[in-house]
């Protein structure tokens, strides 16, 4: 019986078109799985990358801190934060209270360029002004790089040192923050 079923064409050929189509289903199933995996992956992808982006770009948050330390400092060295904006004697703006962090921010010989009887567009101040450091930029900000830009303002308020406020004494406190875009 053996002899007769390897020579009988009728049960070879289902035999050899059985084999024949579990070879073509299995390449059917790798090719969707591949397929598949393609798909995942060109959706996926783009999301990793953006996410390593976002860990590589500098944060804010960075800025913030530093401008934040650099207050303290300036409020440990002469008892109270800098102000919002420094005037002259008749009360009209001449800089921001930034010019009065940059020593604090490693840049004195920035601060010491600067003439503090000016306004800070005065041609004596323009120049320096438009350098202001990058720690006053939002590395994240899609709005205007001009020259001197900056992405943090100075809002002041009722407060002072954390004594005063714990003692619920009036000074005035500045608190840097971010306008989004």
């Amino acid at each position: 019986m053996q002899v007769a079923y390897l020579t009988n064409p009728s049960v070879a050929g289902r035999t050899k078109r059985g084999a024949l189509t579990h070879i073509l289903a299995g390449i059917a199933v790798f090719v969707l799985l591949g397929v598949f995996i393609a798909g995942v992956l060109t959706v996926v992808m783009p999301i990793v990358r953006l996410n390593q982006a976002l860990a590589r770009a500098p944060h804010p948050a960075k800025n913030l801190h530093e401008i934040v330390l650099a207050m303290h400092h300036y409020q440990d060295e002469y008892g109270v934060f800098p102000p919002a904006v420094v005037t002259d004697v008749n009360g009209k703006p001449l800089y921001s209270g930034r010019v009065l962090l940059l020593p604090f921010l490693g840049e004195q010989s920035l601060y010491d360029q600067f003439d503090k009887n000016r306004a800070w567009d005065s041609p004596e101040n323009l120049p320096r002004s438009e350098k202001a450091p990058t720690i006053f930029q939002n590395p994240l900000s899609t709005g205007s790089t001009d020259p001197g830009q900056t992405d943090f303002l100075f809002v002041t308020g009722l407060a002072g040192t954390a004594r005063d406020i714990a003692s619920d004494k009036s000074a005035v406190i500045s608190l840097p923050f971010t306008l989004t875009n």
